[in-house]
């Protein structure tokens, strides 16, 4: 798997669940949208991940792969920033100048994965105790976050 940590495969199957449900409330009747579920009818088990359906309902709003996989890459990092924000609270405007300090990072994967022709050219940049937490995280009876 892409993503070794179980805890983060069932966080983005959660995410991914939700996103569907938005995706079918926006065009239920678009192929990307009913071709989400055929996956789990050829492999039982097998959820569309928060990343699948994302591409999904960029097909429906009309976005081109960069445009997906932008919308996409500056979701996670808003979302860590926002995160960092709850754990250790500071100025919102440092947060956003993360943000903005991260977008050369962020364009030149853009265009890493739109330049890709197979799953496993896609960048997939990690930080292998972020998995370590997160199943440390899925342990513990006291959540700091709940996806």
């Amino acid at each position: 798997a892409r993503t070794p940590s179980r805890a983060l495969r069932e966080a983005s199957a959660s995410l991914g669940r939700g996103l569907a449900r938005l995706a079918r409330r926006v065009d239920a009747d678009h192929p990307a949208v009913r071709a989400l579920p055929t996956a789990q009818t050829a492999t039982p088990g097998l959820r569309a991940l928060r990343p699948v359906v994302l591409g999904a309902l960029g097909a429906v709003f009309g976005m081109t792969a960069e445009q997906t996989a932008r919308a996409a890459l500056y979701e996670d990092a808003q979302t860590v920033t926002a995160a960092a924000l709850k754990l250790r609270p500071g100025d919102p405007l440092t947060a956003v100048r993360w943000l903005l300090d991260l977008s050369p990072r962020i364009e030149e994967s853009v265009r890493a994965a739109a330049a890709t022709d197979v799953p496993h050219d896609i960048p997939a940049h990690s930080a292998p105790l972020i998995d370590r937490w997160a199943e440390a995280h899925a342990r513990e009876t006291r959540r700091l976050f709940v996806a």
